[in-house]
């Protein structure tokens, strides 16, 4: 996939830890996750390249790791799992070194029964 230009890449390329992983729920207002301050997990996300790996470590659900191409065009950072069938697109902002990622169109398994809900995301990131 393409990436802006050499500087949004020299900005966004590198790794990136997670300090919030947040989805809310827009079917239940006031229900929400935290991956880091509700299950005691970390996110981790490199970028480089065209491409992406994202690893999350939940307690008491397991690692999870996906990855893919990744292209940005303006503010709109999308991800595209290797096998092509899912693509997630996320608002992007970087200020004083803090990375931001946004969505309005995201999904969330609450509960951790497999069945996922509509739901906002939110995820803040510092450089490794």
């Amino acid at each position: 996939m393409r990436l802006g230009n050499a500087a949004v890449e020299g900005l966004l390329f590198g790794s990136w830890a997670a300090t919030r992983w947040q989805h809310s729920s827009t079917g239940a207002p006031g229900r929400t996750l935290d991956v880091i301050g509700d299950l005691g997990g970390s996110v981790t996300l490199s970028l480089g390249n065209g491409s992406y790996i994202l690893t999350c470590n939940m307690a008491r659900r397991g690692i999870v790791n996906v990855g893919g191409a990744i292209a940005v065009n303006d503010d709109v950072l999308e991800l595209r799992t290797t096998a092509g069938a899912e693509t997630e697109r996320m608002q992007w902002r970087l200020v004083d070194g803090t990375l931001t990622l946004r969505s309005e169109a995201s999904s969330c398994d609450f509960d951790g029964n497999g069945s996922e809900e509509p739901a906002t995301f939110v995820a803040v990131f510092v450089r490794l």
